[in-house]
């Protein structure tokens, strides 16, 4: 689903906010909405404490994150948000976690789950270990023959266990690495795309530059400094 920039500040600019969440909302168009702007004064971020904007972010039912202003600016839409980031490069952060650190939060799921099935075999071979002991005198061979065929089909259960769970995690692994990957702006880039750039910001109309204007292009593989040349 694709939208135009929408305005966040003046008095238009609460009714196409409002819009703009319930339109995604809707469609489900996406899996995070990041609702915000850059800094300013008071007055300049007043459309996020609109009240209509506030039910609108409240009622979303696709996961909301507030990154208004600087740190130190709040605004009521921070309150209402599912998070609140404290600015809009932080809640981009927040929105598409490292891919290494998933690596990692499996690998130790993967590990904890191993662990828990060593243990959990090693407290049945030792529960079985001591029944023999016991019974080694008043208890007939065929009991401790079932008593193995049980630890045997427990460490049958636990590894089929063991592996769906691995099995399980690599997926998800894959599916969000996947995701990752296509949300990449570098990717974008080496297809032969820049971006302009100018005091940090990305230039996102030509009518923003003025002759003489420095600015930055940003390719895949570096970047270059520009300078505007005509109106």
């Amino acid at each position: 689903m694709s939208r135009s920039p929408e305005v966040v500040q003046g008095e238009n600019a609460p009714a196409q906010l409002i819009d703009a969440v319930q339109k995604l909302d809707k469609y489900n168009a996406c899996d995070v909405i990041i609702i915000g702007r850059g800094g300013g004064s008071i007055e300049d971020l007043w459309a996020f404490n609109d009240e209509n904007l506030a039910y609108a972010i409240y009622n979303c039912k696709i996961p909301v994150i507030s990154a208004v202003g600087h740190e130190t600016d709040f605004t009521i839409c921070d309150f209402v948000s599912d998070l609140r980031a404290p600015t809009p490069s932080a809640a981009a952060e927040l929105a598409v976690p490292d891919t290494a650190e998933l690596v990692d939060y499996y690998k130790s799921q993967k590990q904890y789950v191993s662990s828990m099935a060593t243990l959990k075999l090693r407290q049945e071979y030792n529960a079985l270990t001591e029944l023999k002991t016991r019974l080694s005198v008043v208890s007939p061979q065929q009991r401790i023959f079932e008593y193995e065929k049980s630890l045997e089909l427990c460490k049958t259960k636990i590894q089929h266990f063991v592996q769906e769970t691995i099995n399980k995690k690599t997926a998800d692994i894959t599916k969000t690495a996947a995701k990752l990957e296509g949300l990449n702006p570098v990717k974008i880039l080496s297809r032969g795309y820049s971006i302009a750039e100018k005091d940090g910001r990305v230039v996102n109309s030509a009518k923003t530059l003025k002759s003489g204007d420095e600015f930055t292009l940003r390719f895949s593989d570096g970047e270059i400094k520009a300078k505007a040349t005509g109106e």
